[in-house]
Parts: C-alpha cells; sequence; structure tokens
C-alpha cells in the first residue's frame, strides 16, 4: 500500500511540474547615437556605460552603440568623448522591443 501511494505521489509530482512552462525572463535591447550638441554630427568612439551594470561599448565612425539581451527595467546610459562634456540618457528597456535614443553631447 505505501509504495502504491509513493508512486502515485511520484507520478503526480512529474506531471504537476512536466505541465509548467519555464520561467521566462523578457529581455529588450537599446541602440543609439552620440552627436555633437551643435551640429548633430555623430561623434565616433564616444565611450558609453550602461549604468547600473557599468557594461562600457565604444561608439563606432557612426556615432552608433547597441546593448542588447537587457533584462526589462529603467537604465541609465552613459557618455562621454575628448573635448565633449559627460551626458547621460534614462532609458526603459520593455520585453521585446529597442529602445532607441539620442545622447547629444556639449563641446567642452
Amino acid at each position: 500500500m505505501k509504495k502504491a501511494l509513493f508512486l502515485t505521489l511520484l507520478c503526480s509530482t512529474f506531471a504537476f511540474f512536466a505541465s509548467c512552462d519555464p520561467v521566462m525572463v523578457p529581455f529588450g535591447s537599446i541602440a543609439g547615437t552620440v552627436v555633437d550638441e551643435a551640429t548633430s554630427e555623430p561623434i565616433q568612439g564616444a565611450d558609453i556605460t550602461l549604468i547600473p551594470s557599468n557594461e562600457p561599448t565604444t561608439t563606432g565612425a557612426n556615432g552608433y552603440f547597441e546593448y542588447n539581451d537587457l533584462e526589462v527595467g529603467k537604465y541609465d546610459v552613459a557618455a562621454q568623448a575628448v573635448g565633449y562634456k559627460y551626458n547621460k540618457v534614462s532609458v526603459h528597456v520593455e520585453s521585446g522591443t529597442t529602445k532607441t535614443i539620442v545622447i547629444s553631447l556639449e563641446k567642452k
């Protein structure tokens, strides 16, 4: 009798967990361009930092940068370049979307 009860509980537990969907962590992206505030020209080689992760990247020739596979939530994206003042933009990442931003830097 105990063996039958044990097998029933074991099978029920297995069936329950087999029917559950895995936990999905939603992800999104941030893409952006860093530009000169006065001319709107892209700034190549600007240093970008994603806050709070402190993940660095650098803009390409067209001033473009991108962060992918970010958990949903609020981030700050900081930019700085030689000869320019530091600037930071706040972004809210949503599941399955790419937030596109422009960060303008003012010359020192």
